[in-house]
C-alpha cells in the first residue's frame, strides 16, 4: 500500500494493511541510511519472529534511493506484518533517525534493530520476558555475534552483565536492545550532539546508570551483525581522548577515574 503523507518533514511512503488495525506491544525500529536493499535481510528475520505482538517501523533518511525501493517491495510482500515505511530526504544522523522512529512508535517496548544484521525467531520473546520479570529494568539486551564477509563469527558483543563501573573503561553493550519507551523518553531519547556520533548508545547507557537504572542481560546469542566500519567505530575501544573527555564532562561522577587509576597517575607524575 503506497502513501504520501508528511509529518514534520517525514514522509510516509507506505504501510501494510495490518498496520492500521493492529495494537503492538513491541515496536521494532530500523534506521536505514544507505541502500534499502541492505535492510531487507534484517526485516525478513523480524517477519520470522515467534513473537507476533509487534510492529515494524523503518525510516529511510537518504535521498539516494528512490521511494519505490526494496523496502517498499518488502512491505508489499508481507501484508500481514504490521509495518510502516517512513522517509526523510536529508540524513540528520543516527540519533535524529532513532528519535523520529520513537516518536512514531506505538509499542510499550522498543527494539533497536541494526539494518546490517538480524535476529532469531525466539529473540523478541526472550527479551520481552526478561523485561517483564524485572519491571525496574530500563532495557534488556542479548549477546550479539559479529560475522565477517565470509559469514564466519569474529566477535561477540554484549557478552557481560550490567556493571556500571565498567563504563569507566569501555562500552560493552551493543545497540541491539529492547527498551521501555516511557523510560527512554524520560531520559530524553538519543543524544543528537554531533560530537557523540557513534557514541549515542554509550551515552544512553551512561544516562541509565546516572539515573540509577539498569539493563538486564540475557546471556544468549540472539542477534547478529555483519562487520562494517560503522560498527567498529561505534564502540568505545576506538574512541579518542577527546571522546572520553566529552563523556567525562557529561558524566563527571559516573566516569570519574577510579582511585587506583588516579594513584598510578600520581606516581607517574612524581617520577
Amino acid at each position: 500500500m503506497m502513501l504520501r503523507r508528511r509529518r514534520r518533514g517525514v514522509q510516509t511512503i507506505g504501510q501494510t494493511p495490518a498496520y492500521a488495525r493492529f495494537t503492538p506491544r513491541v515496536s521494532v525500529l530500523v534506521a536505514v541510511h544507505d541502500r534499502g536493499q541492505d535492510a531487507v535481510e534484517a526485516l525478513t528475520s523480524v517477519a520470522a519472529s515467534l513473537y507476533d505482538a509487534l510492529e515494524v517501523l523503518v525510516l529511510h533518511d537518504t535521498s539516494s534511493d528512490p521511494p519505490a525501493s526494496a523496502l517498499s517491495r518488502f512491505l508489499d510482500d508481507h501484508p500481514s506484518l504490521p509495518a510502516i515505511l517512513l522517509r526523510r530526504p536529508v540524513n540528520r544522523g543516527l540519533a535524529h533517525a532513532r528519535n523520529t522512529l520513537v516518536e512514531h512508535a506505538r509499542g510499550e517496548y522498543l527494539f533497536i534493530l541494526d539494518p546490517t544484521g538480524g535476529i532469531y525467531p525466539s529473540t523478541l520473546q526472550r527479551l520481552v520476558t526478561a523485561l517483564d520479570v524485572d519491571p525496574q529494568a530500563i532495557f534488556s539486551y542479548p549477546m550479539v555475534a559479529v560475522f565477517n564477509e565470509d559469514h564466519r563469527p569474529v566477535k561477540l558483543l554484549s557478552s557481560l552483565p550490567w556493571e556500571p563501573q565498567r563504563l569507566k573503561h569501555e562500552n560493552w553493550i551493543d545497540a541491539t536492545v529492547l527498551i521501555r519507551r516511557a523510560r527512554l523518553l524520560e531520559l530524553g531519547g538519543y543524544c543528537a550532539d554531533p560530537r557523540l556520533a557513534g557514541w549515542e548508545d554509550f551515552d544512553l547507557w551512561c544516562r541509565c546508570a546516572d539515573a540509577a537504572g539498569h539493563g538486564v542481560h540475557v546471556p544468549q546469542v540472539l542477534a547478529w551483525h555483519r562487520r562494517t566500519v560503522g560498527l567498529a567505530t561505534a564502540h568505545s575501544e576506538n574512541g579518542t581522548p577527546a571522546n572520553w573527555a566529552l563523556m567525562r564532562e557529561r558524566f563527571p561522577q559516573l566516569l570519574a577515574p577510579s582511585v587506583a587509576i588516579l594513584s598510578l597517575t600520581q606516581i607517574g607524575a612524581r617520577s
